[in-house]
Formats: C-alpha cells, sequence, structure tokens
C-alpha cells in the first residue's frame, strides 16, 4: 500500500515526469485506486512485478530511484518503477492493456515468492508472501563484488 501512495503522491503533487517533461496530460482511474485503498482489493495482473537484472548480477549500486509506470501508445498513468539498488520493480494498480505475456517476455516476474542473493560465500534469501495459490516464482540474484 505504502507504494500506492507515493504513486498517487507523485501523480496528484504534479512532480512525476517521464523524459523530464511532467506528466500533465496523463489520465489516472480514480476508481482503481479507491478500491486498492479501501477495500484492499488490487485486480487481477496488478501488483508487484520484478525484473531481474542483465546477467541477473546485481551491481552493487547503492541508491534508490523512483519513475512513472505509463502506457506507450496511451497517456495513462498506470503504475510506479522503482530501482533499489541495482534491483527493478514495478508496481502496477491500473491493469487495462497489461499483457502478462508482454510483461514476461520483457523480464518481468509477477509476484515474486522468493529472492536469492549469491556471493561467492554466502546465499542470502528473502521471502515474499501471497495469498494461497500464488505458484512459486524464484529470482536468483549474484551479487557483485
Amino acid at each position: 500500500m505504502w507504494i500506492l501512495k507515493i504513486a498517487c503522491g507523485l501523480f496528484y503533487s504534479k512532480i512525476a515526469s517521464q523524459n523530464r517533461q511532467i506528466l500533465s496530460d496523463h489520465a489516472i482511474n480514480d476508481s482503481i485506486i479507491a478500491e486498492g485503498f479501501f477495500s484492499q482489493r488490487w485486480r487481477p495482473r496488478c501488483g508487484l512485478y520484478m525484473r531481474a537484472a542483465p546477467r541477473h548480477l546485481i551491481p552493487g549500486v547503492n541508491q534508490i530511484s523512483m519513475a512513472p509506470a505509463t502506457l506507450v501508445n496511451e497517456k495513462r498513468y498506470c503504475g510506479i518503477k522503482v530501482w533499489i539498488i541495482g534491483l527493478e520493480f514495478a508496481v502496477i494498480f491500473d491493469p487495462r492493456g497489461a499483457s502478462l505475456e508482454q510483461l514476461a517476455a520483457e523480464g518481468w516476474c509477477f509476484r515474486p515468492t522468493d529472492l536469492s542473493f549469491r556471493t561467492n560465500q554466502r546465499t542470502h534469501w528473502l521471502v515474499l508472501t501471497w495469498p494461497a495459490g500464488v505458484p512459486c516464482r524464484v529470482i536468483e540474484m549474484r551479487m557483485a563484488r
């Protein structure tokens, strides 16, 4: 829910931008946002996605950045992308036009269940919990040292 709040804050404060252009001409679906906030229900294909780094190697960059997720052919704000220490996440709150097949072809994993971070000496696991019925999806990453 906190990332949904951040996405809304970026949009409604008029600071969300793409290629240094404010997204003042983009639309957002308020009813989908309200449904997520107040009934805590997310529509199918909505939620957390993660894309593994190229060659599954985390560069060790110590930074956090965010950008709006928009549809290319429409002026619609549909989510937010977040990069944390080289890991790429997206939270999609408006699924219209989203294709799980297209996202998977681009390397996005919907609702990852386990993230494995390996170094030469250790393996660290981050386990994410989801409602019953979500299939196991493990993403393995190698830490650059």
